[in-house]
């Protein structure tokens, strides 16, 4: 074997052993001693982490396929919209077909992997360094700086797919590669293809960060009047395949297609500044910095201060730094500024929003912050390459060595700020392996004569809407940190989700499970099973779900929650309403019969932006207590969440009380179709001259507004054998 190769391979173990141990120690410096217990102490006790490794963890040990049946019982859904790293997944379970298993270590596995992603990733930054030829001492230097201060370090106890730093950098090196034409243009369409292909099914936006990259690489390279077809294919081809092989295995026509939070969680002004250290201290009360992370962080380092400053200062001889920048460097920065506006939501800004309805697509990735990260690695490399040759350009040796060692003293004070601050935010969220460890549930079931076998499938109380994004009433902390790891060590399935972008109809009809006895209990009829139901109830809210607990038969309890067992034939059960003997006429109620089809009815109110639905005159219900409801519809498309309003003002209509409210501050909801019903009791403030009822909202449609005093029966007789009393909708009787 020739010489030279024998000594790129040495130099590459060597370099890639190294940053076994940089990852090693970054990862220290955030997890601590947590880093040897990677199996039996949880990097996150009930958020996205908990949910991701449950997601896993369940298909591996209970699942099969892509199809993920540990949520949303008797539905399930994609295992990709769990988060569930689908081809991670298939990978660990084709070894355990030839006996390699893993049981028993999943934590381990899905908390290391990040790990894995920062060697791979320190490996690839430091061979993108070597080829814009800086030296070996260097390019060690920089990227454990880049490492260390990565955006995607806070994805290390939540996404843990979105942690992997090695997603993008291999893409840029690919794109180098055969800039410099070591790979023809054929292999890069079909191996970046492949690569991104792959991607997608370890986290989607991996995909299309990926992909909007490679988009906007081919736009700067179209400027330079170069046609460089092979880019735009080797993006538009994996998202096509991606979509393809999605759509053949979803059988959901109804996802939320406009999700909350695109104008969010997208990347601002003071996310280009650090929060945390010497520069948070010096310049708080000074500048508008962020006082924790978010998903657009993107913070370049000391050095992003320094290099501008360099470079207009007399004693850099700017024509040799210039000189020595190569085009293709330009072109990768312009390319990666291009992706950073669109994480900035420029593109939403400049079409008001309406590429969303143009590309459809889009709407799922409501995150635009995470696609500032090839922004980072492309910027914070090309920094320190410009700094560099700044330093080669400066004739004075102590301005040199003391512009290096300033820089390696900050690299370390933010790196070591930034970890610090992390490693605050773990200890606080951090928790025992809650698969495994926590059995609470499972003890109190083996007190009883009951066992997991006796029932089909676990309903929490309140069922959590988590991904319906338009629907999420509050769920309970400490049902949830309980059914999670029951659910995992029973292989029963749960009601409800925790995942993204649901389907709306078949949420709405698990939800209808813990709606009142009035509500036909749609999901049932989806049920194989004949099996019972287990219900699990927080014991502070036992009351508010009385009216199924009184059907359900007590089965055990453990310190904060209770048992309960229920048959499809008492959950099915529906009441139905009688006319009452007398009627009295509510304070309010409308059924909007000069607008839209609505529910039950011939109309609806029709709301986009803040509409009034009523003005009502209260001269005499100073210190009473109101009840207001009103049922809205949840589309895929088009309508938000509402926020309601109800504020009371005086006869020179000044507010003298005002309550806001919308679904996430409201415990219960009736559900008929998607129709949902909000109700909100309130005490009129004194004074009282007008109560305005007020909803703002966009494309929503709104039924049946209702208010009543506490002495009033109210009746009204609806479409389809329907009739309403009070804030109750039925079958009649």
């Amino acid at each position: 074997m020739n010489t030279s190769i024998i000594k790129d391979w040495q130099q590459g173990i060597l370099t890639l052993f190294s940053y076994v141990l940089i990852a090693l120690a970054l990862s220290y410096l955030f997890m601590r001693d947590i880093l040897f217990n990677l199996n039996s102490v949880q990097l996150d006790r009930s958020g996205d982490g908990f949910k991701n490794y449950f997601a896993f963890a369940y298909q591996y040990n209970h699942g099969e396929g892509l199809w993920f049946e540990g949520m949303q019982y008797p539905y399930g859904d994609l295992l990709s919209f769990a988060d569930g790293q689908p081809i991670i997944y298939q990978l660990f379970s084709l070894l355990k077909s030839i006996g390699i298993d893993i049981t028993g270590h999943e934590l381990f596995v899905v908390q290391s992997l990040p790990i894995l992603g920062i060697i791979l990733g320190g490996f690839i930054l430091h061979k993108i360094m070597r080829l814009y030829d800086q030296s070996n001492l260097w390019s060690f230097v920089v990227v454990t700086a880049c490492l260390g201060l990565s955006p995607q370090i806070f994805r290390f106890n939540s996404h843990f797919a979105l942690a992997y730093m090695f997603c993008f950098p291999l893409v840029w090196y690919m794109l180098i590669k055969s800039e410099r034409e070591k790979i023809s243009k054929v292999v890069l369409v079909v191996v970046l293809s492949a690569l991104l292909l792959i991607y997608g099914f370890i986290h989607p936006y991996h995909l299309l960060i990926c992909a909007v990259f490679l988009l906007a690489y081919f736009g700067v390279k179209l400027l330079v009047k170069k046609f460089d077809w092979h880019v735009a294919l080797s993006a538009i081809i994996p998202i096509i395949l991606f979509l393809t092989i999605t759509n053949a295995q979803d059988i959901y026509d109804d996802r939320t297609m406009n999700p909350w939070g695109s104008w969010l969680y997208k990347t601002e002004a003071p996310d280009f500044l650090p929060f945390y250290g010497w520069f948070s201290r010096i310049f708080d009360n000074i500048l508008p910095l962020r006082t924790d992370y978010t998903e657009g962080y993107v913070y370049l380092g000391i050095l992003v201060f320094v290099v501008p400053s360099l470079f207009t200062s007399t004693f850099a001889k700017k024509d040799i730094v210039i000189e020595k920048l190569s085009k293709e460097l330009y072109l990768f920065i312009s390319a990666s500024v291009l992706v950073l506006m669109f994480a900035m939501g420029i593109h939403l800004y400049l079409t008001d929003n309406k590429i969303n309805d143009w590309i459809p697509t889009l709407k799922h990735f409501r995150s635009l912050g995470r696609f500032s990260w090839p922004f980072y690695y492309i910027a914070f490399i090309s920094l320190a390459i410009y700094f560099n040759n700044i330093l080669k350009a400066t004739n004075s040796k102590y301005i040199k060595w003391g512009l290096l060692s300033f820089v390696l003293i900050f690299w370390f004070l933010d790196v070591y700020k930034y970890t610090a601050f992390f490693n605050r935010k773990i200890e606080h969220y951090k928790a025992p392996n809650e698969l495994y460890q926590n059995t609470r549930l499972l003890d109190a079931l083996k007190t009883s004569n009951l066992t997991e076998d006796n029932f089909q499938g676990i309903i929490p109380l309140p069922i959590s809407t988590e991904g319906a994004e338009k629907f999420n009433p509050r769920d309970n902390w400490f049902v949830k940190t309980e059914v999670i790891p029951f659910s995992f060590q029973t292989g029963i399935p749960f009601v409800g989700a925790y995942m993204s972008r649901t389907s709306l109809s078949r949420i709405l009809k698990q939800y209808q499970l813990s709606c009142s006895p009035y509500i036909q209990k749609e999901a049932l009829e989806d049920c194989a099973s004949e099996k019972d139901f287990l219900i699990v109830v927080h014991k502070d809210e036992e009351k508010q779900f009385e009216d199924i607990l009184n059907r359900a038969y007590f089965i055990s309890e453990t310190e904060e929650n209770k048992l309960y067992g229920i048959s499809i034939d008492s959950l099915s059960e529906t009441k139905t309403i009688a006319v009452p003997d007398s009627i009295s006429q509510p304070i309010y109620y409308d059924n909007f019969d000069n607008e839209n089809q609505g529910m039950l009815s011939n109309g609806s109110l029709s709301a986009n932006g803040e509409t009034i639905i009523q003005d009502i005159k209260a001269d005499s219900l100073d210190n009473i207590n109101l009840m207001f409801s009103i049922w809205y519809r949840i589309d895929p498309d088009k309508s938000n969440v509402p926020l309601f309003s109800i504020r009371c003002l005086d006869v020179d209509g000044n507010i003298v009380q005002k309550d806001d409210y919308n679904d996430k501050s409201t415990f219960r909801f009736e559900v008929i179709g998607n129709w949902v019903q909000i109700k909100k009791e309130l005490r009129i403030a004194k004074n009282t001259s007008t109560i305005r009822w007020i909803v703002n909202a966009e494309h929503l449609s709104l039924d049946h507004a209702l208010v009543t005093s506490e002495n009033d029966l109210f009746y009204k007789e609806l479409g389809n054998d329907f009739a309403m009393m009070n804030h109750i909708i039925g079958k009649k009787e």
